[in-house]
């Protein structure tokens, strides 16, 4: 394990302990969500945090004014102390382990799945049912479009896999072709 993964699975630990403490639990966890997306669809921020031009008051200043409404007091909180200790440019690894560790804790698995086209809400509601039968009855799901599926899916939740793929049976049936099990004996 790296060092900065150490460092972050730390702050996680100690700020899912503090927050279960302070039973404001799932308001930072949605908090981490919100982050999460933020620091995933915007370079800017990313390079913000970095910036080692950037002194650390003036940090906390335009972090409060980015964040002002969308994550709780505690969150805050915890954020200048990422940036008092000169530890923000870990904060998407922070967030990350947090989320993993709330799952842990809560018992929620995490659904990969891989379709040629983005899923409606009713196939999402069959994906629930798949997921409900291999005893994942909590669920959270992470979709993925990757085109040269074709058609179908793959699914994936812990060490279950199913590939229900188009391009999945095509390539099977290449194999078998390849193997010519189709060959006459004359």
């Amino acid at each position: 394990m790296m060092k900065n993964e150490r460092l972050a699975t730390r702050y996680a630990a100690a700020l899912l302990e503090f927050a279960e403490e302070q039973n404001r639990l799932q308001e930072v966890y949605d908090d981490m969500l919100g982050l999460d997306k933020l620091i995933r669809d915007n370079r800017e921020f990313k390079v913000f945090l970095k910036s080692p031009i950037i002194k650390e008051h003036r940090k906390v200043q335009i972090l409060r004014k980015i964040l002002k409404g969308q994550i709780s007091e505690l969150t805050e909180k915890f954020i200048e102390l990422l940036v008092k200790n000169s530890r923000e440019v870990y904060l998407h690894e922070v967030v990350g382990n947090f989320v993993r560790l709330y799952d842990l804790k809560k018992d929620i698995k995490t659904a990969y799945i891989t379709t040629a086209k983005p899923l409606d809400k009713e196939n999402l509601e069959k994906l629930r049912t798949i997921t409900a039968k291999i005893k994942a009855d909590k669920v959270k799901i992470v979709q993925k479009v990757d085109e040269s599926l074709i058609g179908g899916f793959k699914l994936n939740v812990d060490d279950y896999q199913i590939d229900a793929s188009i391009a999945s049976k095509l390539n099977e049936l290449k194999r078998d072709f390849k193997k010519n099990i189709y060959k006459s004996e004359l």
